[in-house]
């Protein structure tokens, strides 16, 4: 609901807005990065154009029934400000700029504290809104010197933007001749997302049928899935563990305390909110701590022979 001095003027909706003065439904055509275009009314009327610089500067419009406009998000225009309100910070999009410093720059030393997509708006957007899947193996077996043992599980996890169905996938192990330990990603399906912005379980289940095969051994997966906005940090983090590979001096992995398991509990924590909700890790057998993480997320149950999957 939108407010304009007290008063109840718009009812926003996923497709566009209701303007409860008369009731009227009004609907947004947007491109690939969420940029409304074209506003039309519920006759199919036209009522508003955009067409946009690539950090978001209007360059040829009609009409300005209303303020969401590049990525979606308020334009403020009123007295001159000319800022877009991405929630943590405001736009300038004449500058290509935010206005104040990133509260996670921390995690990005080698761009500008004010940086807007890494300076790369035709592939990028600022995301807003993605999740997590802390994922194991209940039945992999794992391979030591005396042999391959169960019970104890493998992980991954699974990241997912919300908005466009996009997926990344991380996992940590000694794929490595050395046997110290690398984090290695393979392409896995994208998910499509439903009216509830969560993926549908028809392309879910391809997903994690995916990993399964390429992770699991086609075994079942039990998983947490973690409802999260932090997906950049959380790949940014798995990415510069990646990049840590070819370093000698890494931390070697350890079936007590930096192993597959701990590896994505780490990813996942990059979230603070997720960080200050997350088990404090005891047995770190990945089948151990999929069930602390069970305990304190959302269950996901993945069945290879029926190829279906649960959240509950």
């Amino acid at each position: 609901m939108v407010y304009e001095n007290g008063v109840q003027k718009l009812l926003l909706t996923d497709e566009g807005y209701v303007t409860l003065s008369d009731s009227k439904y009004h609907y947004y055509l947007k491109d690939h990065q969420g940029n409304n275009r074209v506003v039309i009314n519920q006759s199919g009327t036209v009522e508003e154009t955009n067409h946009y610089y690539p950090f978001g500067g209007v360059f040829a419009n009609t009409g300005n029934t209303q303020p969401y406009k590049y990525n979606g998000k308020e334009f403020d225009g009123k007295k001159g400000v000319n800022l877009y309100d991405y929630g943590a910070r405001h736009y300038d999009a004449a500058l290509g700029r935010f206005t104040t410093v990133d509260s996670l720059a921390e995690k990005h030393y080698s761009e500008s504290l004010y940086t807007y997509c890494y300076s790369n708006p035709i592939n990028c957007i600022e995301p807003n809104g993605k999740d997590g899947i802390y994922i194991a193996f209940p039945d992999y077996k794992i391979s030591t010197p005396i042999g391959k043992i169960g019970n104890l599980g493998h992980a991954g996890v699974l990241l997912i933007d919300n908005k466009t169905g996009v997926t990344k996938y991380y996992e940590y192990g000694r794929y490595d001749k050395e046997g110290k330990g690398i984090v290695r990603t393979f392409a896995v399906p994208d998910v499509k997302m439903g009216q509830d912005k969560k993926p549908t379980l028809e392309s879910l289940n391809k997903t994690l049928s995916v990993i399964s095969e390429q992770a699991g051994h086609g075994g079942r997966i039990e998983g947490a899935y973690i409802e999260s906005d932090k997906f950049k940090e959380m790949k940014t983090y798995a990415e510069s563990k990646i990049a840590e590979n070819s370093n000698p001096k890494r931390k070697e992995y350890s079936l007590r305390n930096n192993n597959c398991g701990t590896f994505a509990a780490d990813v996942l924590k990059q979230d603070p909110s997720v960080k200050d909700k997350a088990p404090v890790i005891i047995d770190s057998r990945p089948n151990s701590i999929v069930k602390e993480y069970q305990n304190s997320f959302k269950s996901l149950n993945y069945d290879p022979k029926k190829r279906q999957v649960k959240i509950e």
